[in-house]
């Protein structure tokens, strides 16, 4: 009744001194950088992951790791990742609440466990710019049939999270998937509001007021002025944020292809 996993993945990483001195940019997320020198805060992650069966119908599941994630660099802190009870319905449907995978992007279960995917880290394209969107607070659907030697995958979610800065509110996901013994299609989507911390907007208001005062010369009234018009110009509560993911698994065991986007 009781499964244990654990993992282990240890990576280095150093951006080519023609690639600049740090990626993803850093204005645009707050998760371990690739730098210039050697470093394994990127890559490296220890994992467990528990799941006890309590009946037939019900079993409970969750994961906890240690990286680098949204802390300075060298600093790992421990994370409940997981969290989440499943209860069996029938041999199709399974509903889900908890803590539990952001599920639009075609990797998104395996974002913090390096051993489930064959790269070096997955893109930072697509998955560096969550901003530590890997986790959802909410209930889910998971519908699962067989269509000869295709198997279908359809999870509808309704989730919220809160993150430094901002918080993600009345998230709707929809992921569905068809495999078969060597291929994987997904497809994913999600739109939710996002509302931003007032310490965040007061951080960077008060950033954008030093400027108008030294490249500007802008009095205390023009700034004021400034301010005025930026909040009744830009929202702060409720702006709509959508998240689109199409890829495909390829892997008969001896080719192996993957592509996202």
């Amino acid at each position: 009744d009781l499964q244990l996993h654990g993992y282990v993945t240890a990576g280095l990483s150093k951006l080519s001194n023609n690639q600049g001195s740090s990626y993803p940019d850093p204005k645009l997320t707050k998760s371990p950088l690739i730098q210039s020198s050697i470093s394994s805060e990127y890559d490296s992650v220890v994992g467990l992951q528990l799941k006890y069966r309590l009946d037939d119908q019900l079993s409970f599941t969750t994961q906890m790791y240690v990286a680098a994630e949204d802390t300075p660099e060298t600093s790992y802190v421990p994370r409940v990742n997981w969290a989440y009870l499943d209860y069996k319905l029938n041999d199709e449907w399974t509903l889900r609440t908890g803590r539990f995978a952001f599920s639009t992007y075609l990797w998104s279960e395996n974002i913090r466990v390096g051993a489930a995917y064959p790269w070096a880290h997955l893109p930072p394209e697509i998955y560096g710019q969550l901003a530590g969107l890997y986790s959802v607070n909410g209930v889910a659907l998971l519908y699962k049939r067989a269509l000869g030697d295709w198997l279908l995958r359809i999870q509808p979610s309704f989730n919220e999270e809160n993150l430094r800065g901002y918080q993600v509110k009345n998230f709707k996901q929809l992921a569905v998937s068809l495999s078969n013994e060597d291929l994987t299609l997904h497809a994913g989507s999600g739109v939710t509001d996002v509302n931003l911390e007032p310490i965040l907007t007061a951080g960077v208001t008060k950033n954008i007021d030093s400027v108008l005062v030294s490249k500007y010369g802008y009095t205390p009234s023009q700034i004021d002025q400034y301010n005025a018009l930026l909040q009744s110009s830009v929202r702060t509560n409720k702006r709509r944020a959508q998240f689109s993911d199409a890829g495909f698994i390829y892997d008969d065991g001896r080719w192996f292809a993957a592509g996202e986007m």
